[in-house]
């Protein structure tokens, strides 16, 4: 179970399905076709299934992606070495490139916001990417920071 069934009006949390051949892709067949392999130790540390989706409110869509691991601290160690490849997988995934950022060495920073320790990417005061844990299993990566809040909110309920 990634999400609660839970409604928060006026969001709207979509799914979005990867597929080849009729068949779902799993999180590394999907980054291997997309020529962003992660790190061994992040792809041992996940467990196949993933999450894509897409928040809809009323302003923007934003997408995210939720990971389960099976190794928390080895999947948190491997996320941080694929840090650069972050950037380029969701400018591919939207179209768009958020920010200016130093694509070959983008830098996150520590974040703590809400009893939550979370990796932020930002371009001056602008949130480029963050991630965090939201549970002991469940990696949540995103654009903005209302995207995670929604996450948690309809995790939590």
């Amino acid at each position: 179970r990634f999400l609660s069934g839970a409604e928060l009006k006026p969001e709207k949390i979509s799914r979005l399905t990867l597929t080849r051949s009729n068949q779902a892709l799993t999180f590394k067949s999907w980054l291997d076709l997309l020529k962003l392999p992660p790190p061994e130790s992040l792809t041992t540390a996940l467990l196949p299934e993933f999450f894509l989706g897409r928040l809809d409110n009323q302003a923007n869509s934003t997408l995210f992606l939720l990971l389960k691991v099976k190794q928390p601290d080895q999947g948190f160690s491997g996320l941080r070495q694929w840090e650069k490849n972050l950037p380029e997988l969701f400018q591919l995934l939207t179209g768009r490139t958020g920010g200016q950022i130093d694509s070959l060495a983008p830098v996150f920073q520590n974040q703590l916001k809400n009893n939550l320790e979370q990796r932020v990417l930002k371009s001056g005061d602008e949130t480029i990417l963050l991630y965090a844990f939201i549970d002991q299993d469940t990696i949540a990566i995103t654009e903005n920071e209302t995207t995670l809040a929604e996450i948690i909110a309809r995790r939590n309920n």
